[in-house]
């Protein structure tokens, strides 16, 4: 996808956007793809934020909140021998991370 945009002006952030998503047409827009056209995007927006000397949350329309508070994603299914001693685990990694909340997957599918 860079190939598509490099040398682009990042204040052109919207046309990039653009260019980046008719260039994904004839593909799934899944996956790595999607990683790579995120990952740009987002590189764009600090570009622009840096160019124009300002946050990049008053490029996106200013600032909501004083604090968030992250949380951590995690303690997926899967199949596993001991499944609730190895999620314990994890939540405490988490913790010693410092997160105070975590985002808990469940099941494999809908079912």
């Amino acid at each position: 996808m860079s190939q598509y945009v490099i040398g682009m002006n990042p204040l052109d952030n919207e046309t990039i956007g653009d260019v980046m998503y008719r260039r994904s047409l004839d593909y799934a827009r899944r996956g790595i793809l999607v990683a790579a056209t995120s990952a740009i995007d987002m590189a764009v927006w600090d570009a622009k934020g840096k160019i124009l000397n300002v946050p990049v949350h008053q490029l996106l329309g200013g600032k909501k909140r004083d604090i968030i508070t992250p949380y951590a994603t995690g303690l997926y299914f899967r199949e596993e021998k001991n499944l609730t001693q190895a999620l314990a685990y994890e939540v405490i990694e988490y913790k010693e991370l410092g997160y105070k909340a975590v985002e808990m997957k469940v099941g494999m599918t809908i079912e």
